[in-house]
């Protein structure tokens, strides 16, 4: 396995990771505290995620692959119209299952072509500077996800979707 496609899909399994611990948040009877923090760090990790994708990866593998990359693309349109809207939710105390749900089969999908199609073909094209720079974007999203978590923790979230990474 390239180590493009291992850092990506490894950051993948991380995702699902918080993303399954943001359900059972959201079920916990006691407060939201633990709900808000888990997704301050989900949307801050997924965030910088998809951007590293587009910026890098999809670019590419569009031109042998441009259906492809133009499905993902939506894809991502979709996915951050569906976080955007369960994060106002999560603010809102009015998270429901079914829009977790979605995000989470969504998401599930997505990864799996992702998994497949992009990550080994791009991992075998991209150069040194490039996996550096997608290395870059997934660390910048772990320390947005620790910012965001801390700012929850002490009652002032902050969306990750105010933040672009810069690189």
């Amino acid at each position: 396995m390239n180590d493009i496609k291992t850092r990506l899909t490894r950051d993948h399994q991380e995702l699902d990771a918080i993303l399954r611990r943001l359900a059972e948040d959201a079920t916990a009877p006691e407060c939201d505290a633990p709900l808000q923090s888990t997704w301050c760090q989900f949307e801050a990790r997924l965030l910088c995620h998809m951007e590293a994708e587009e910026n890098y990866l999809l670019p590419l593998i569009e031109a042998s692959h441009a259906g492809e990359v133009e499905r993902l693309r939506l894809e991502h349109v979709r996915i951050r119209q569906l976080v955007s809207e369960l994060g106002v939710a999560i603010e809102l105390h009015a998270a429901r299952q079914p829009a977790i749900d979605a995000l989470v089969k969504l998401l599930h999908d997505h990864a799996q072509r992702e998994d497949v199609i992009v990550y080994e073909i791009a991992g075998q094209r991209a150069s040194a500077v490039l996996q550096n720079r997608i290395t870059s974007t997934l660390r910048a999203g772990l320390q947005r996800a620790l910012q965001a978590t801390i700012g929850a923790a002490i009652g002032a979230p902050r969306r990750a979707s105010e933040h672009r990474v810069r690189t």
